[in-house]
């Protein structure tokens, strides 16, 4: 695994982890914003937006694991190996 797959990788864990995180926190601030603003109106529109937010987060996490996970199994497998040494002599 090269630098650049490390970092993707890392990338991937923290969106997953900070949509699961605002998917949690995303309750507390929406009742701190409705204490402090009188905005009854739109508690549907501001929660379900919340909502998807941390969904695109948690889901461009996984679709980026699920990218380097196929990356690192096509680059283990040894067909691509024998491939390699067939080509060196």
């Amino acid at each position: 695994m090269d630098s650049k797959d490390r970092v993707q990788l890392v990338w991937g864990l923290a969106l997953v982890v900070m949509g699961m995180a605002f998917l949690f926190h995303a309750q507390s601030v929406i009742d701190r914003i409705f204490v402090s603003a009188d905005a009854g109106s739109f508690h549907f529109f501001i929660r379900t937006c919340m909502f998807f937010m941390s969904i695109i987060l948690i889901g461009g996490g996984l679709k980026k694991l699920i990218h380097i996970r196929r990356i690192l199994i096509n680059r283990s497998t040894p067909e691509n190996h024998r491939d390699n040494r067939e080509d060196t002599g």
